[in-house]
């Protein structure tokens, strides 16, 4: 019994041996992991808290990016920043007062690896996607045309969304208009929405606010005293009736084919209008603002309504260089 139990304590006492051997090389293991993550950070690109310069800061990333052929890696926060900023560097052209926006939206892979991007697939990717914009402004049958914005997201998967706007102008006779000294006029309000019928909240309404927000917007009242502008960085922020009750539109026991007024009309444009300059980030442009629809289960009544507040803001740069789209 005692030579048995002996035997006993000696596996038992391998078995903690190799059990402490094995947490040992774990931990190793561990470390070497958390001092390669830690190397590859500390080699990843960082754009500064301030650039004082940002044209030149871009334009010398640019030149590292497209001829990198080393390992320097960016996180994906850092890659998206970086793209969209250098693409709008290259192509953004922005006008700030416009009669018309067209949209596109591209789907690209870059190799993604921890949640890093090479800069020399970076590189890659972004002569890609310059292709693709010039086409787009190419192809466009605007008069006028600049593009507005070109904005890049990269996700873990490695999967790149590329949403761009080109903005064209005409005379408009809004231009330079002060909409708040007029609100309080029916006839004011009748010129803007003539249709004494009503507009549907969901298919007519946000249309035609987007149009006049656009054209009452505080970018379409200051003219263009620069060579040239774009935006190396973006805000986008959402609203809707929660944020502020009573001054979007909602019904939340209504009917499908219900009809806004023309006076319904112009106080949601006011409110709209408000909403989009209390919210602007300290030295950005209003970009634009979309009305986005929302409505409930159509197969009931009494299903809520309502509209929602998708509002882009640009931090805006200046350049003398205008792009060249060949």
């Amino acid at each position: 019994m005692v030579k048995k139990s002996k035997i006993v304590a000696t596996v038992a006492t391998l078995l903690i041996a190799a059990a402490g051997v094995i947490t040992i090389q774990s931990c190793k293991k561990e470390q070497n992991n958390l001092l390669n993550t830690q190397a590859i950070i500390q080699k990843s690109i960082r754009h500064p808290q301030k650039i004082e310069d940002m044209a030149a800061y871009l334009k010398g990333f640019g030149e590292k990016m497209l001829n990198s052929k080393d390992n320097e890696t960016l996180t994906m926060e850092e890659a998206s920043w970086h793209l969209t900023a250098y693409q709008n560097f290259m192509y953004g052209d922005v006008n700030d007062y416009y009669t018309d926006i067209v949209y596109d939206e591209k789907e690209y892979t870059v190799p993604v690896s921890n949640g890093m991007v090479t800069l020399s697939d970076l590189g890659l990717l972004y002569k890609a996607t310059a292709k693709d914009i010039v086409k787009f402004y190419q192809g466009s049958m605007l008069n006028n045309k600049k593009i507005m914005y070109v904005i890049s997201e990269i996700d873990e998967s490695g999967k790149v969304i590329v949403n761009m706007a080109l903005t064209s102008s005409e005379n408009s006779k809004y231009y330079y208009f002060n909409f708040e000294s007029e609100y309080d006029s029916i006839v004011f309000c009748d010129s803007l929405f003539p249709n004494q019928n009503g507009y549907h909240w969901f298919s007519e309404a946000p249309t035609i606010l987007e149009e006049q927000i656009r054209n009452f917007g505080p970018a379409s009242m200051r003219p263009n005293d620069y060579e040239r502008k774009y935006y190396s960085s973006f805000e986008i922020k959402l609203f809707d009736h929660n944020d502020y009750p009573g001054m979007i539109y909602y019904y939340g026991n209504g009917i499908y084919n219900s009809y806004l007024s023309p006076e319904d009309m112009c106080f949601y444009l006011d409110s709209y209008l408000g909403i989009v300059v209390e919210n602007r980030p300290q030295s950005y442009d209003v970009v634009e603002c979309n009305v986005i629809p929302h409505w409930g289960n159509p197969g009931k009544e009494g299903f809520p309504q309502y509209h929602e507040l998708r509002i882009k803001y640009g931090n805006p740069s200046m350049s003398g260089n205008h792009p060249v789209y060949d």
